[in-house]
C-alpha cells in the first residue's frame, strides 16, 4: 500500500504534466487495499489526497464522504478540513480561522486555498498553494496545475 501511495504521490508531483487520472487510481486502489487490510494510516492519507481533489473541482458530497473515511483511519484534521466545505458561512468561516492558525500545515494550506478558489479569490488561492509545495507537500502542485488546466483529463 505505501508504494501504491507514492505511485500517487509520483503522478500528481513528479509527471511534467501531471497526471490527475492515473494519480487518482493511485490513491483509489491504496483505499481499496486499505480497506481489505486494515493498513489505517496510509488508508486514511490517501482519502485525505482524494478528498482535496475532489473539494478542488466541486465534489463536496465525495470529498466530505473520503473526510469522514480519513478521519476513521486516523487523520484527525479532516474534521476541520470537511468543516471548510460546509455551506454554513459561520461554519465555514470558523474551520477557515482554525487552519489559519496552522501555516506550517500543507494540509490545511491547500484546504484554505480551496476555500480561496471557490470564493473566487484565486490569487488568495494560489499564496495557499505554492506555500504548501514549499513545506514539500505533494498534492500542492497537483492543486496548482488543476486550477490552471480547466479541461484536464480526469476531472469529473
Amino acid at each position: 500500500t505505501g508504494a501504491a501511495f507514492n505511485l500517487g504521490v509520483l503522478l500528481a508531483n513528479r509527471l511534467d504534466p501531471p497526471d490527475l487520472n492515473e494519480a487518482r487510481n493511485a490513491w483509489q486502489a491504496v483505499i481499496n487495499i486499505g480497506a481489505s487490510n486494515d493498513v489505517d494510516a496510509v488508508l486514511g492519507w490517501a482519502a485525505l489526497a482524494l478528498a482535496t481533489l475532489d473539494a478542488l473541482v466541486g465534489d463536496m458530497t465525495r470529498a466530505a464522504e473520503l473526510l469522514d473515511l480519513a478521519e476513521q483511519h486516523g487523520v484527525q484534521s479532516a474534521i476541520a478540513y470537511k468543516a471548510t466545505l460546509s455551506s454554513d458561512p459561520t461554519v465555514r468561516a470558523a474551520a477557515v480561522q482554525k487552519l489559519g492558525e496552522s501555516p506550517n500545515d500543507p494540509d490545511a494550506l491547500n484546504f484554505l486555498g480551496i476555500v480561496s478558489h471557490r470564493a473566487g479569490e484565486p490569487a488568495q488561492a494560489l499564496q495557499y498553494w505554492l506555500r504548501s509545495a514549499e513545506l514539500g507537500d505533494a498534492l500542492a502542485p497537483l492543486l496548482l496545475y488543476t486550477v490552471r488546466n480547466p479541461t484536464l483529463p480526469g476531472r469529473p
